[in-house]
């Protein structure tokens, strides 16, 4: 979509949508329980508003996936028209075995549970050349996409550490996958690069300070000595679109973000103390996604607080609009009546059109997964899938931050807009 929304009607830029989720394909644990619905929640992103969607990716399968589907999008139906949709490409830290054990066929919705695989043996040729096929293909992938589809792949993601799954994917290869990936980013914009630097779509749960190191070291600039996966053998010497940094003195590969790097840590749900070992990194460009799950935490809309005359404690009032972008997380990270944040949201749902929906005389309704076959056409535009989580909620997202900011909805709303659109470039 290339017309901008009009300045006097709200616009949303969803920034974490996971449209390959099976849930979209009517698919709920593993049972089909609804014939495929994505045109129908994309209908009513586009009748909530939200004009831009970023849909992320947490493997190489999905990534492929979620480009295979927005394709399909823009070339068969009109809502492709209507509504620009953009990609990521990344291995979330829960999907990080299917880069390093072989068959483990992992992905976020189906996780390999690799508890007795405490450790990378890279001493063991098969494994090291099963590591770095994976690693090749997700470089390949980047360098394609990147040559041949700038105006849609706008993001490197969904990386990150997550310790509080370590069922899905131990700490080592977390931490082992979340640099590799990174090093990847700095192969293809180092340098003179012709590509555009990609922001980094950032996963940590439970992991700041760990997170944090790693980061550190592509801030400052490493020599990679080690070179685990010879990167600088097959990678640096065989592909021409590779823009690495090479170390006058030692001759080895030197990885270091651009100044300009542009990250998000999305759907932050940690304290007010890692908010501000982030934001101590100094990077210019580091930005805050919140969802549904992060404004659960009351410590987290404490921070969205406004000041109060020096009363409120140092840790408060830390996450200015100017570094935040918002989200839905969709399925997941849906505002639910047990959180709090839905004490600042209830009085607009009871009460349409409102400020956020203003096309909307109610609500959509929602049915269970098993209901929504029964429905006449007509219907199901305009009827939602319990639990599952839509973009078409950001409104929602905007309005609690601008209550919890006790900033104006039209605010904050345009502010949110206008930070995502100029992160992204569109």
């Amino acid at each position: 979509m290339d017309s901008t929304p009009p300045n006097n009607s709200p616009k949303y830029f969803d920034i974490g949508f996971n449209m390959v989720d099976p849930m979209y394909q009517g698919i709920y644990n593993g049972k089909q329980k609804h014939k495929p619905d994505l045109l129908n929640v994309l209908k009513r992103c586009h009748d909530t508003h939200v004009y831009k969607l970023l849909t992320t990716g947490s493997s190489i399968k999905e990534s492929k996936e979620n480009i295979k589907i927005i394709k399909s999008i823009l070339n068969t139906d009109t809502i492709g028209d209507k509504i620009a949709l953009y990609y990521t490409i990344g291995v979330h830290p829960c999907c990080g075995n299917e880069l390093v054990i072989p068959y483990s066929n992992s992905t976020i919705d189906n996780p390999s549970n690799d508890t007795e695989n405490d450790s990378i043996d890279l001493s063991n040729i098969q494994v090291k050349r099963f590591i770095q096929s994976k690693f090749i293909e997700l470089y390949n992938l980047i360098s394609e996409q990147l040559i041949n589809d700038e105006k849609h792949f706008k993001s490197v993601g969904e990386i990150g550490l997550d310790y509080d799954r370590f069922h899905y994917c131990n700490e080592d290869i977390q931490k082992f996958v979340f640099e590799q990936q990174l090093k990847i980013t700095c192969l293809l914009s180092s340098g003179n690069s012709p590509h555009k630097d990609l922001p980094l779509f950032l996963h940590m749960r439970n992991c700041c300070d760990d997170f944090v190191k790693i980061l550190n070291k592509f801030i400052n600039g490493f020599v990679d000595y080690s070179d685990e996966l010879d990167f600088q053998q097959i990678i640096y010497t065989k592909d021409n679109n590779c823009n690495a940094i090479i170390d006058q003195k030692s001759g080895k590969l030197y990885y270091k973000f651009n100044p300009a790097k542009k990250l998000v840590v999305h759907s932050f749900t940690g304290s007010a103390t890692d908010l501000k070992k982030l934001f101590d990194l100094n990077i210019d460009n580091l930005y805050i996604g919140l969802n549904g799950c992060s404004l659960k935490n009351q410590d987290i809309l404490d921070l969205l607080s406004p000041a109060d005359n020096g009363n409120k404690t140092q840790e408060k009032n830390i996450l200015p609009l100017d570094k935040i972008l918002l989200e839905t997380d969709a399925p997941w990270c849906a505002i639910r009546k047990t959180h709090p944040s839905w004490d600042l949201l209830s009085p607009m749902m009871n009460d349409f059109p409102n400020e956020c929906y203003p096309d909307l005389n109610n609500w959509y309704r929602s049915v269970k997964p098993d209901k929504p076959d029964k429905l006449s056409d007509e219907e199901r535009k305009t009827t939602m899938t319990k639990p599952r989580n839509e973009p078409c909620t950001m409104g929602q997202v905007v309005k609690v931050v601008s209550e919890a900011k006790k900033l104006p909805f039209n605010q904050v709303m345009q502010r949110i807009w206008q930070n995502t659109c100029d992160f992204y470039g569109v």
